[in-house]
């Protein structure tokens, strides 16, 4: 029998989540009167969309409580309106618009996997219909195996598909020569390249359309090729020799593959598409977050007030000997010694802002429902 159906099933060893989302209507804490439902934690964080499954609001809930109360000290104490705060978010305008995209396209298929997984769950009933169609009878291990290799095949299906459709909303160019929406659509349906299709564009852009990526040798050329390269993928213009961009160009020299960019992909299709209102969102707790980093700037919770002396030094290696050893032996005695005084100083900032958040929570109304 297990002879049998190997013939038919590749065994996948991965775990899948089992995951519903939370009601956007309940309310888990009250803060100061303020009511922490699904809806307002998810608001609070920076991801744009509202699939949040029970298990990640309740990981959520006091981080959220304990940065909302940051947030509220320094809206309370002005910080906020200063010169130095508002000169600080406009020089930040790019990392806040760089943020967002990074953080829609992930969010995009972070979501569409849960999504399609949900949907793509088999049920006993057909699992046991297809063992009986082939006239077998499987083991509860096997049956596992066979539920797990119908899902796979189905998540993957919908994530073409889902690609698919944004070939359909976002045109892609390179060096302003459009590849048909069709090259597209089949180069990523078949998991090959297409003649005319977004692999076969790229490597004759970057000098090389006979590369063959497995050598490691003509990778390097096609890296350096690919710098002369700018790709426009919707409203987006990426140049390839930008340094910024140096991990892309690094896995387009690896692969050359359309997948290399989905997030990309995905981020302009949203921008297309998506709510604003909870773009906004986003942009707004990005500059929360900067303005938590500048209050504890402000009232000295940075790495750069904490002292750490040599006795202290000493004796924070004595306690772990044969890890500090590994260390001076790999990088040197001093190298070594500067590296346990970072962890120290992050350990001591943890530990002050965790007083400072403690403070903040003693002063304030906390209720769980």
């Amino acid at each position: 029998m297990k002879n049998h159906l190997l013939t038919i099933v590749f065994l996948i060893s991965i775990s899948l989540p089992q995951l519903s989302p939370a009601g956007e209507d309940d309310v888990h804490a009250v803060v100061n009167g303020v009511e922490f439902s699904t809806a307002f934690i998810v608001r609070s964080n920076p991801t744009p969309l509202h699939y949040w499954p029970k298990s990640a609001v309740s990981k959520k809930l006091e981080v959220t409580i304990n940065d909302w109360l940051v947030h509220q000290h320094a809206v309370e104490g002005g910080y906020d309106k200063e010169p130095e705060f508002q000169q600080l978010v406009e020089e930040q305008e790019s990392y806040i618009a760089n943020k967002i995209r990074e953080t829609l396209g992930r969010d995009y298929w972070a979501n569409a996997y849960l999504e399609d997984s949900a949907q793509g769950r088999v049920t006993d009933s057909a699992l046991d219909a297809f063992f009986t169609k082939i006239n077998a009878t499987p083991t509860a291990q096997e049956k596992e195996d066979m539920r797990t290799q119908f899902l796979v095949r189905y998540v993957r299906r919908q994530q073409t598909r889902r690609m698919q459709k944004i070939f359909e909303k976002v045109p892609v160019s390179i060096n302003d020569k459009l590849v048909p929406v069709a090259n597209l659509s089949l180069e990523v349906e078949t998991k090959d390249g297409v003649e005319g299709g977004f692999r076969s564009n790229l490597l004759a852009a970057a000098g090389y359309p006979d590369a063959v990526l497995h050598d490691s040798a003509v990778r390097v050329k096609v890296e350096a090729g690919l710098k002369t390269v700018t790709l426009t993928v919707g409203s987006q213009k990426i140049d390839l020799g930008d340094p910024v961009h140096d991990k892309l160009r690094d896995s387009l020299s690896v692969a050359a593959n359309i997948n290399s960019i989905r997030n990309i992909l995905a981020t302009e299709m949203v921008l297309q598409t998506h709510d604003h209102a909870d773009i906004e969102d986003l942009r707004t707790q990005l500059i929360r977050q900067l303005l938590r980093g500048y209050l504890y700037h402000k009232i000295g919770l940075v790495a750069e007030t904490i002292d750490i002396s040599e006795d202290e030094l000493s004796w924070f290696i004595e306690q772990k000997p044969e890890k500090f050893q590994r260390m001076r032996d790999q990088d040197g005695e001093e190298q070594a010694r500067k590296s346990v005084a970072k962890v120290m100083v992050d350990m001591e900032l943890k530990e002050a802002k965790r007083a400072f958040i403690d403070s903040l929570r003693e002063t304030a109304e906390i209720e769980y429902p």
